[in-house]
């Protein structure tokens, strides 16, 4: 069995992304404007600018792994979210505006494993869950998994990955396990 390890999550990058964004926005703005309530060309370019920078930037994260990158791309105009590995699409997500990684596991000192998370950006069913696990070469794509909770509880217990789930509405907690590449829903 292989031995996995807690790596650093992506979670938080979008946030730290889209405040140096909307700093550059604010600033771009107190230089350029013309002490009118009219904007100029310029800043109307600018504004442009940061927005689109924005949009691309929000719009895909990509992680190096242990046989290769994995990106995970929102397509948010099709109302889809893609995987990517090695830029070769592997799953498409649809009904899915945002896609994110959720948690990593390093497997030899290079993430192996990545949980990434799926949302409508609506309140009915947060967040949906698979694993992408590239640690023999081929990637290896789980079922949709979670009770729609976005606040699933990672950890290693006895050499396996397990995801505990919050009751959501009227669906119960949920346990599942990832171990050998099969994910099993324990309770």
């Amino acid at each position: 069995m292989v031995d996995l390890t807690n790596s650093l999550s992506l979670e938080n990058q979008y946030s730290a992304v889209g405040l140096g964004l909307n700093l550059a926005a604010v600033s771009y703005i107190l230089t350029h404007f013309d002490g009118n309530l009219t904007m100029n060309k310029s800043l109307l370019f600018g504004i442009f600018l940061i927005i689109s920078t924005f949009n691309a930037a929000i719009a895909e994260t990509t992680i190096e792994t242990l046989n290769g990158s994995l990106t995970v791309r929102e397509l948010s105009e099709e109302f889809r979210v893609e995987i990517l590995v090695d830029e070769r699409p592997l799953y498409y997500q649809d009904d899915a505006r945002y896609g994110f990684v959720a948690k990593t596991y390093n497997v030899y000192e290079s993430v192996g494993v990545a949980i990434i998370g799926f949302s409508s950006g609506g309140s009915g069913c947060p967040a949906i869950y698979r694993i992408v696990d590239l640690t023999f070469g081929s990637p290896i794509l789980s079922q949709q998994f979670g009770s729609c909770s976005d606040t699933p509880i990672f950890q290693i217990v006895e050499g396996k990955i397990q995801i505990d789930f919050p009751a959501f509405g009227e669906v119960p907690a949920e346990r599942w396990v990832y171990s050998d590449s099969k994910l099993k829903q324990v309770r």
